[in-house]
Formats: structure tokens, C-alpha cells, sequence
């Protein structure tokens, strides 16, 4: 938000707002997730995929270079997640 404004003052409500968002979607599908079964495994496959994604960049950068290359190898990482 700094960059984007370049206004202190501005980032720290903005961050605020976001870190609540992310507290009540957390919230909502880890502590009291009813009836969103397939979404949660489907949320924690998709963090994992990213994680994955990133170590195979950084260890075959020539493989998973760009960002649709990247993209690609962490959605075909979250399928294969989601399914075991």
C-alpha cells in the first residue's frame, strides 16, 4: 500500500482490514468449518502446493522459471494434494 499510495498513515488501516479478513476466513474454515470439508482440504492443498512450487524453483530453476510456469506447477501440485 506504501508503494502503490505512498502514504504511511493509509498502509496501517489497510493492513489492519486485511489481517481481519484473513483471521474470519481462517476462522471459518479451520476452528469452525461446517459442512466445508472439501474446501478446507482444498485450502491446505493449495498451501502446500505453493510450498512445493516454490522449492522445485529454487531447486530446478530452469524447470519452474516464470510465472506461468510456476502457476502450472502448483496447480498441478494442489490436484495431486487434494487427491491423496
Amino acid at each position: 500500500m506504501i508503494n502503490a499510495t505512498g502514504s504511511w498513515a493509509l498502509s496501517l488501516p489497510v493492513a489492519a482490514l486485511a489481517i481481519a479478513a484473513v483471521g474470519i476466513a481462517m476462522e471459518r474454515l479451520f476452528l469452525r468449518s461446517e459442512g466445508l470439508k472439501y474446501l478446507r482440504i482444498a485450502v491446505i492443498a493449495l498451501g502446500l502446493a505453493v510450498l512445493f512450487a516454490l522449492a522445485f524453483q529454487r531447486w530446478q530453476p530452469q524447470i519452474v522459471g516464470s510465472k506461468s510456469e510456476f502457476a502450472i506447477a502448483a496447480a498441478v501440485a494442489t490436484v495431486v494434494l487434494y487427491f491423496l
